[in-house]
């Protein structure tokens, strides 16, 4: 008789593709699981989606109906995962995200795996992945092979590659105190902690075949923590997967209006939720009687602002407000009366459209010089202990 299956499947705001992953596990040629579908209170469109499959029997589905506020408190997908976990009843234990499809044999190969080599409580897969625009169109792919015994499976090995023995999390749980780690420093890389808490008891099990393909698209994690600096940079237009358009202004979001679509259109960059998130709605007020209108002749006539100008030295007395400037091979960006360095990745992330302007620093000497714009993924993951308890 076939080991019942536990599949927990991370939901949010993907309704095309959350369908996509759902009908790849009712196509398994394995019958015996359960799929718990956990919501994270997604727009009305993927909720829609979801509930055309829940008649099934074998499906569960949860919305977490969390308060947009409370989503940087914890690592959501940790949060849906360790609810389903305490309720599973399969003797073995996978994963699913919605940007992901099961082959229709990745049941029954991971069971066989388990089921033949007692000694391993944990098997992984090889894994296709495809990048896809925002059109769904593919831009190229390629491949993650499976191809030996890992005792630190933790950033090589996917979330959606995986099956386990359900005997480990007790285990887990009695080591480290939780399944999975909710504390939301690990929003980008949960996985790669739980794997590591897993590796405490056992190997990873190689199983050479392609068992999945995943689909990263412009909002998957790997895509938008990108070249991400720690604080945003100010002025910019960002968006996240509710695909609002705001402006970052003195460290609150702007919501921007659609009907000035030509100002933000091809210079919007995408932002995961927790870092739009940690900056506060606000609003640009304006009164209406407050708005004056003027004919162009009218605003021809208003005086100008300072002069970017040189001194005699020829020192720069104004630079331009955020724009790139480029001094040798390094890259700064002006804002506020203060010259910022600047990454090559970030400012090509956040100044696609813009063309680096060469100055010197004998140009700029009397201008301060700010904080940096780096990116600070490559740092955490250097300086994180994920064995940590």
């Amino acid at each position: 008789m076939e080991k019942k299956i536990s599949i927990i499947l991370t939901s949010y705001n993907k309704p095309d593709l959350v369908k996509q992953a759902i009908e790849s596990v009712l196509h398994q040629t394995y019958s015996n699981w359960e799929l718990f579908v956990m919501d994270d209170h997604s727009n009305e469109e993927t909720s829609a989606a979801i509930s055309t499959y829940i008649k099934d029997h074998r499906i569960y589905y949860d919305n977490s109906f969390i308060n947009p506020a409370e989503r940087l408190k914890s690592t959501r997908y940790a949060v849906l995962i360790n609810d389903a976990l305490s309720r599973a009843e399969g003797e073995y234990i996978t994963y699913l995200t919605d940007d992901t499809v099961f082959h229709p044999n990745r049941l029954s190969r991971m069971a066989e795996a388990l089921n033949q080599c007692s000694e391993f409580d944990a098997v992984y897969s090889s894994q296709k992945v495809i990048h896809v625009n925002g059109r769904g169109t593919e831009q190229f792919h390629f491949y993650r092979f499976a191809e030996e015994v890992l005792d630190q499976a933790a950033f090589l090995v996917d979330h959606c590659s995986v099956m386990h023995r359900r005997s480990l999390l007790e285990r887990v749980k009695e080591k480290f105190g939780s399944f999975w780690d909710e504390d939301v420093m690990h929003w980008n890389h949960g996985d790669s902690v739980f794997w590591s808490r897993l590796n405490t008891f056992t190997s990873f099990l190689p199983i050479k075949e392609v068992l999945d393909t995943t689909y990263k698209t412009p909002h998957s994690f790997q895509n938008t923590y990108q070249s991400l600096p720690s604080v945003l940079i100010d002025g910019s237009f960002v968006k996240g997967t509710d695909q609002k358009v705001y402006q970052l202004d003195r460290n609150k979001r702007k919501p921007v209006n659609e009907r000035w679509h030509t100002l933000y259109e091809g210079r919007t960059v995408v932002i995961p939720d927790p870092f739009l998130f940690q900056y506060e709605e606000g609003f640009y007020r304006f009164k209406r009687h407050g708005i004056p209108a003027l004919e162009r002749a009218e605003i021809q006539s208003l005086p100008d602002g300072p002069p970017i100008s040189r001194w005699t030295s020829d020192c720069v007395q104004h630079l331009p407000g955020r724009m790139l400037f480029r001094i040798e091979r390094k890259f700064y960006v002006y804002l506020r009366g203060v010259l910022h360095p600047i990454s090559h990745d970030v400012a090509k992330r956040f100044f696609a459209n813009q063309k680096a302007i060469p100055i010197s620093f004998q140009q700029i000497k009397q201008l301060p010089i700010g904080m940096p714009f780096y990116p600070v993924y490559d740092e955490i993951i250097r300086n994180l202990n994920i064995t940590k308890g």
